[in-house]
């Protein structure tokens, strides 16, 4: 009895990571009588849960200055004296980062990223409604609350795809971290890896792979033969997605795509700069900064259109590790993205003639939830139902904060749907599916199985 790698090994396919599920893309997307915009999508998340105060919602030190009267004016504890005694000169904790033209205060840890706000819409005061880490990361991948701690519904990257059709040739690439499909086509599903070695695995022959000289006679045989007994035997499409699967792997094989995936390979110019501009180190490519790199790769060469990344790991500090690891890995997350967004500055759309790949590219940065306002007994921050998130690029708005949280407790604050100003009566509370329905909406998308409508303030095109 052989194994189903076995199996599908010897009926030729290519690829190794092609033969472990059936991830890939196995025919096109009907249109679905839409005509939608060419848009591709990353989701850059931040895992473990961020200290907002440390990024996407600060607050002035100035203010805030953890004295006894502050606290008890505003239950808000930056703990900036913590960070500076033990990074001391690292980070600017005297004041807010502000670049000369953005309407966006970023905190210390953004330090590398502030310069994009040209092209960044911070969104604040988030209802998260959980503080489990599988919950709300869930919540933010599908756009829809978990039912327990199980996701409901496809990832949102697997719906884009679904929609938007068969447009690469992977077209829904997650790097560690979670991808469903829930009734969506097979071609929609994530193909997900850990490292993006995986992924140069799977562009490139396996190691049992037919030799040249009979995968030729392969392909003759499967040109010339006729198919018998197509009832029994694809009654519910086995050999039709066998066979589409072999068609594509091989194209995905033949492309040479593999190549531009080869992060550590010093003696390929474009890798040797692409280390350079990223910093990562060829033998951990499941850093932040090399998945970084890979997500640029996989839109500069149409690879995929939607594509999910952890940026950064190892932010739940509950303990006296939040003064030096925290304010360190979020630092090192939007350092790689920084350079990940100026890349799309720079990269021409390969699919859009006179376009930069961040006119046609929309970036959503996120975590599973914020931590504390106040520092616990530990040293650290514990979870809060309170976040934020950042939008990026093609179809947000640029240079301009959406919602607030309150300067006590960082509680959500009701915002005007049009406006994005804050509202002291009626107004909506900001959510994962409030953000996840304007995202999929200003790109022409159906967000019916969200049951909510995207926002006009984080809408501009519309």
């Amino acid at each position: 009895m052989i194994d189903r790698r076995s199996f599908l090994s010897r009926l030729g396919l290519a690829g190794s990571g092609l033969l472990v599920a059936p991830l890939i893309p196995f025919h096109r997307a009907l249109a679905q009588g839409k005509d939608l915009p060419h848009r591709n999508f990353i989701f850059a998340y931040f895992d473990g849960g961020w200290d907002t105060l440390l990024s996407v919602d600060p607050r002035d030190p100035g203010r805030f200055d953890d004295s006894e009267e502050a606290l008890g004016l505003y239950g808000i504890e930056l703990g900036w004296q913590a960070i500076e005694a033990a990074n001391p000169g690292v980070y600017t904790l005297d004041r807010l980062i502000r670049p000369e033209g953005s309407q966006i205060d970023f905190g210390p840890a953004m330090a590398d990223f502030a310069p994009h706000f040209d092209v960044s819409c911070v969104v604040r005061g988030l209802s998260m409604d959980t503080v489990t880490h599988e919950v709300g990361r869930r919540y933010f991948l599908t756009g829809m609350m978990p039912v327990g701690t199980r996701a409901k519904g496809s990832s949102v990257s697997t719906q884009v795809a679904a929609q938007q059709g068969d447009r690469a040739p992977i077209p829904n690439l997650i790097s560690r971290a979670e991808g469903y499909n829930e009734g969506d086509p097979a071609y929609a599903s994530p193909m997900k890896i850990a490292n993006v070695d995986d992924l140069v695995a799977v562009l490139n022959d396996g190691p049992f792979a037919p030799m040249n000289n009979v995968r030729r006679h392969l392909e003759l045989y499967r040109s010339q033969r006729v198919r018998c007994d197509t009832d029994r035997l694809d009654r519910w499409g086995l050999m039709t997605l066998l066979e589409d699967s072999q068609k594509k792997a091989r194209e995905l094989v033949d492309g040479g795509l593999g190549d531009r995936f080869r992060l550590g390979n010093n003696r390929d110019p474009e890798m040797a700069q692409l280390r350079e501009r990223y910093g990562y180190v060829p033998w951990d490519l499941t850093s932040g900064e090399a998945q970084a790199a890979m997500a640029l790769q996989a839109l500069k060469y149409n690879t995929s259109q939607c594509v999910t990344i952890q940026i950064a790991r190892g932010l739940d500090s509950h303990a006296d590790d939040w003064e030096d690891d925290h304010p360190e890995r979020q630092a090192d997350g939007w350092r790689a993205l920084a350079q990940l967004v100026s890349d799309l500055k720079t990269e021409d759309d390969p699919v859009a003639p006179g376009k930069k790949l961040i006119d046609t590219t929309t970036v959503l940065v996120f975590s599973e939830f914020g931590r504390t306002s106040l520092i616990n007994n530990r040293g650290g921050r514990d979870h809060s139902l309170t976040s934020a998130c950042m939008l990026i690029g093609a179809g947000v708005p640029h240079n301009q904060v959406v919602g607030a949280s309150k300067d006590t407790g960082m509680i959500p604050l009701p915002i005007d749907p049009l406006s994005g100003a804050v509202v002291e009566e009626g107004g909506v509370t900001l959510t994962p599916s409030t953000v996840v329905a304007s995202l999929l909406q200003g790109a022409g998308l159906d967000t019916d199985h969200l049951r909510t409508n995207g926002l006009p303030c984080l809408m501009p095109d519309q």
